[in-house]
């Protein structure tokens, strides 16, 4: 079955849309070089507005090492078809691809990793138990998605996965 389930709302048709990534070599360090490209770090000096979510993405070597991981922020609509170029060789534009995601909301001040890797198996037995076809879902690139400020008392967070590319669900 596929649609809007209670524990993990599926996303059809996510657009594609550019966004300013770097690889993660650390959470603060990707996080300061994204909002020095919105704060004008760019060829035209242009400030933007911080957007959410800030997207990671991380490719997995297996259950629980991490490959690779690239933060992103989201452009702002207005600068979507044209950003500004970035001046840090570490900041890329990226442009994503439209996409069906499988979304699990939680909420929580303070997440650890140990929290978004029990976030992550509550999403994935959540679609085995709605008889997806888990062979169809990209769970070797978990993606984390983080909606308010760190300071923020309350936030929003979701982990995902995105459907493979040219899968279908039935």
């Amino acid at each position: 079955s596929s649609g809007i389930n209670a524990e993990w709302p599926l996303r059809p048709g996510y657009k594609h849309a550019k966004w300013a990534s770097t690889i993660m070599e650390s959470k603060s360090d990707s996080f300061n070089k994204l909002f020095k490209y919105i704060s004008g770090n760019n060829k035209d000096k242009q400030k933007m507005d911080m957007t959410s979510p800030v997207n990671t993405w991380y490719k997995m070597k297996n259950d629980s090492v991490i490959e690779k991981a690239v933060m992103s922020f989201y452009i702002p609509y207005e600068y979507q078809d044209n950003p500004p170029i970035p001046t840090d060789m570490d900041v890329h534009i990226y442009q994503s691809r439209n996409e069906t995601v499988f979304v699990r909301a939680f909420g929580g001040a303070f997440v650890s990793k140990d929290m978004y890797k029990q976030e992550f198996y509550n999403l994935y037995a959540a679609l085995i138990r709605a008889d997806i076809d888990i062979k169809k879902v990209d769970v070797e690139h978990p993606i984390i998605l983080e909606y308010d400020a760190p300071w923020a008392l309350i936030k929003r967070h979701e982990v995902a996965y995105r459907l493979k590319q040219k899968a279908k669900l039935s």
